[in-house]
């Protein structure tokens, strides 16, 4: 039998580096003869880190693997290294070097949640910190008052710390009243705010919803994608949305029409069965007790139905609905050329949870993931056509 030599590992350079946290990773291109048993990522100060110092397990054998590196210094050089071992020893990759963020740190970065289960005197809100600013979040939560641009010397709520998504609870509210929202994120720098959203909580006098259309986009030959934003419900729960679409201006719900779920805030909506080449208008709608209020009516054309080439598709040309979703998500674009797709979910730390291959898609390419499984939050959809790659945001919601 031939001798066991020591593996073949190569690093990749560092990426999605903040002040405390990098990506890297490698490729172990042979084994030597023997199993690979562990792999991963060194990194240090110095040139060369080995297993001695700190280092990922990324699991065994050949291939392509990712490493998180955690608990990193602010503006700090560090040098990294792939490693793999088999039963002859450990074998190093190229010593690459990258220098983490730092410097003076910001206010957090902060979305606000359309309200919902709004009552005559409650409401449920919150938001998204996805930058604690380079500094930890100390607090965070929803100001609300009647009048625009509430801030925390208003009313507001105190829900935990960190970055991530959040939930709020109103209370003490006055029926039939318009009140404004914004979530609020506090670091060692200061207090940051969401946009100002607005609601009305039920009582007093109902009128029809207030919303907006979405104009549309990844647009193919027989599918689009469109939604719209309700800004207010109108005192009474929106029991139905979506979009209405027709070939004559301002269509209504005696058009064709999606049907995606109530209340207020943005929502997502997928036409199809639409014809090559055509003119189409489309209006958001939003029904509650008092009626079916509309959006601006705003028109797109779909394509000859050619498709795309795989080095031509881009996030603009592919479709995925509904977003945010719950339990599944559609993707749908067109291909000129038969070409392999790779489809992979994973969350913001690059960690892969869902990995779908399809050999030789042509025409009209439709699939659905089922993401029942996940926790809410903020997931990336790399879609790879051939050798080019696409990423799409993906909200998760319960």
């Amino acid at each position: 039998a031939a001798p066991v030599t020591l593996p073949t590992v190569s690093t990749s350079p560092a990426n999605t580096i903040t002040n405390t946290t990098a990506i890297s990773g490698g490729n172990v291109t042979s084994d030597g003869g023997a199993a690979i048993t562990a792999r991963g990522i060194c990194w240090g100060t110095s040139a060369n880190p080995d297993v001695s110092g700190n280092h990922t397990t990324d699991g065994t054998g050949t291939g392509i693997f990712t490493s998180n590196i955690t608990g990193l210094t602010s503006g700090t050089l560090y040098h990294i290294r792939a490693y793999a071992t088999n039963s002859n020893g450990t074998a190093y990759g190229n010593d690459l070097n990258f220098t983490t963020t730092g410097g003076t740190p910001v206010i957090p970065t902060v979305q606000t949640t359309g309200a919902y289960s709004i009552t005559n005197t409650t409401a449920t809100s919150g938001g998204d910190v996805s930058s604690d600013g380079g500094s930890t979040v100390t607090a965070r939560g929803i100001c609300w008052a009647i009048t625009a641009n509430p801030d925390i010397t208003s009313n507001h709520t105190t829900d935990g710390a960190g970055t991530g998504t959040f939930v709020s609870n109103l209370t003490g509210l006055t029926p039939g009243t318009i009140y404004h929202i914004r979530a609020y994120a506090t670091n060692s720098t200061g207090t940051s705010y969401g946009s100002d959203l607005n609601f009305t909580t039920t009582g007093g006098t109902l009128i029809i919803p207030t919303l907006t259309t979405t104009a549309a986009y990844s647009i193919g030959s027989t599918f689009a994608t469109s939604g719209g934003n309700i800004t207010n419900d109108g005192g009474s729960t929106v029991i139905a949305r979506g979009v209405c679409w027709s070939v004559t201006v301002n269509p209504d719900l005696t058009a064709s029409h999606t049907t995606d779920g109530g209340g207020t805030g943005s929502f997502s909506s997928s036409l199809t069965g639409l014809t090559p080449n055509t003119n189409y208008h489309i209006r958001a709608y939003a029904t509650n007790s008092i009626g079916t209020a509309y959006g601006s009516d705003l028109n797109f054309s779909t394509s000859t139905g050619v498709g795309i080439k795989p080095a031509e598709a881009t996030a603009e040309n592919i479709s995925i609905y509904p977003n945010p979703t719950k339990d599944e998500l559609n993707i749908e674009f067109e291909l000129i050329y038969p070409e392999n797709v790779t489809l992979t979910l994973q969350d913001y730390l690059s960690q892969q949870l869902i990995t779908e291959n399809y050999k030789n898609c042509s025409g009209s390419y439709k699939k659905k993931i089922d993401i029942s499984g996940l926790a809410i939050g903020i997931y990336i959809l790399k879609i790879q056509i051939g050798e080019t790659v696409c990423t799409k945001k993906v909200v998760v919601v319960k």
